[in-house]
């Protein structure tokens, strides 16, 4: 790596000027102030004598002329140094997943056009996804073993949803699926959805009865919490004890919740930061790693997000510190059920699934480098709204300044999250979010000194180079991830 960034600077140091950009000309702009200062201390000139008489002259060589290499040139090796570095880091493949499997009626027996269940499943991999989370297996025999089939036809993975179902019926159904020819597609068993502060225990139950069937394996088991809007007596009066209970007693081995940000007319990210917050940091105390749901629904509450919406809420989350997100909804379940979806009961898309795909597309660009690094606080620019919710919450999310990252600032019309990271050997990066869903906005970093840098976007590796201050100008709703010295990162 330190090739690259020494082919770099020297080629810096020749041109007469270098302007990054992405390889296509589009994406994400990036400005890099030069901060080099000359050297400084005292200089003293040496004492000179009169030549004496016979002495001779010493041969002077001819001056050397400074050689200025055309930027272009420079540029394009940049580019080329860029693309080495992006082909040969390996993929941290983001688990992103979806609510829930398709609809029954697909499946062989249940309709004329044989093959049809499995053809939708290629179709949601052809989205980005990579797993789905099953809704009414449970009640058949037959059914989880043959979504199990279709998902590993595909490529993904299945995580079978026991539906708070008793313990010895659940243990029945994750017996057949371990015994499977298609064992290794299944990933998590998630044995129930939205418990109450009531039913911490008998969730707790759940999770031990899942993880005796389960014998060695490490596949994960969990419970999706309620959000912070729900009902206060459903979550005991108090939402962070409701966390930090359910951990202690339940122990899952991952900690997942789901929080619906955008209403008709309104959103709601500075509460869906604050909830975020609050499961970060009871994960962090407990250890385990958090998921979230990400919203792609409409109901009658609820609007359907735009491509620039739903990038935001996934960015967000991830800027939180998230090591994987889930949809809801993505399948219908049956016709005319009440929220909007990708998949309709029929296997047909509908215009969500290019909303998807395309987010999807620019999260997977990324390459998923940022989950080797733990997020550590987030800093926020210019929005009190969101400030204030964190602190409502009695968050210690929120930070000022994080290693070398001394200062954040934007305009007055613009508002940006910036996730803190680092990773197990020390190394810093930044996840920065345009918060504004309808337009463009431009942050500028401060660092304490010269820093090396790599840019990842949903173009791919974008930038990199060395400054003390970057202007990163980024479209509505985009995010980011800035690598800062990153000496043993990917290759």
């Amino acid at each position: 790596m330190k090739r690259f960034f020494s082919l770099f600077l020297s080629l810096t140091l020749l041109a007469t000027g270098l302007c990054a950009c992405t390889p296509d000309g589009q994406g994400t702009d990036t400005t890099a102030e030069d901060t080099t200062e000359p050297a400084t201390g005292n200089v003293t000139e040496a004492p000179t004598e009169a030549p004496t008489d016979g002495a001779t002259e010493e041969p002077t060589e001819p001056p050397t002329e400074e050689v200025t290499r055309d930027p272009a040139e420079v540029e394009a090796e940049k580019q080329a140094a860029m693309k080495e570095i992006y082909d040969s880091t390996p993929v941290n493949q983001l688990p992103i997943g979806g609510w829930s499997t398709p609809a029954s009626a697909l499946r062989d027996g249940y309709t004329e056009v044989e093959g049809s269940y499995d053809a939708v499943w290629q179709t949601l991999a052809e989205s980005g996804l990579n797993y789905m989370i099953t809704l009414e297996e449970w009640s058949s025999g037959s059914w989880p073993l043959e979504s199990l089939s279709s998902a590993k036809k595909a490529g993904m993975k299945l995580w079978y949803n026991c539906a708070g179902m008793a313990a010895d019926y659940n243990a029945e159904k994750i017996s057949a699926l371990l015994n499977s020819p298609d064992a290794d597609a299944l990933a998590a068993i998630y044995v129930k959805d939205e418990p109450s502060f009531d039913g911490i225990g008998e969730t707790a139950d759940l999770i031990a009865a899942a993880r005796e069937t389960l014998g060695d394996t490490s596949l994960p088991v969990l419970a999706n919490l309620l959000p912070t809007y729900t009902n206060s007596s459903w979550v005991g009066g108090n939402y962070r004890k409701y966390v930090s209970t359910y951990l202690e007693t339940a122990k899952p081995d991952l900690l997942m919740v789901d929080f619906y940000p955008y209403q008709k007319g309104s959103d709601n990210l500075p509460n869906l930061a604050a909830n975020l917050a609050i499961i970060r940091e009871e994960a962090e105390a407990a250890g385990v790693p958090f998921y979230a749901y990400v919203q792609t629904s409409a109901d009658g509450t609820y609007r359907e997000p735009t491509v620039e919406e739903l990038q935001l809420n996934a960015h967000l989350t991830l800027a939180m510190g998230a090591k994987g997100i889930a949809y809801f909804l993505i399948c219908e379940h049956y016709e005319g059920w009440a929220y909007s979806n990708m998949i309709t009961a029929k296997g047909e898309k509908t215009p969500l699934f290019d909303t998807v795909q395309t987010v999807n597309g620019r999260l997977n660009a990324m390459k998923g480098v940022y989950l080797d690094y733990d997020c550590k606080g987030m800093i926020l620019c210019n929005y009190k709204g969101m400030s204030n919710a964190l602190a409502k919450a009695k968050c210690t999310t929120e930070l000022e300044s994080y290693r070398s990252l001394t200062a954040a600032s934007c305009n007055q019309r613009d508002k940006f999250a910036i996730g803190c990271f680092e990773n197990a050997a020390g190394e810093v990066g930044y996840y920065i979010v345009n918060l504004n869903y309808k337009g463009a906005g431009t942050v500028e970093l401060t660092f304490d000194g010269s820093v090396d840098y790599r840019l990842w976007s949903g173009e791919g590796l974008t930038d990199m180079g060395t400054a003390s201050a970057l202007k990163l100008k980024l479209e509505a709703g985009e995010g980011v991830f800035l690598q800062v010295d990153p000496t043993n990162a990917n290759p």
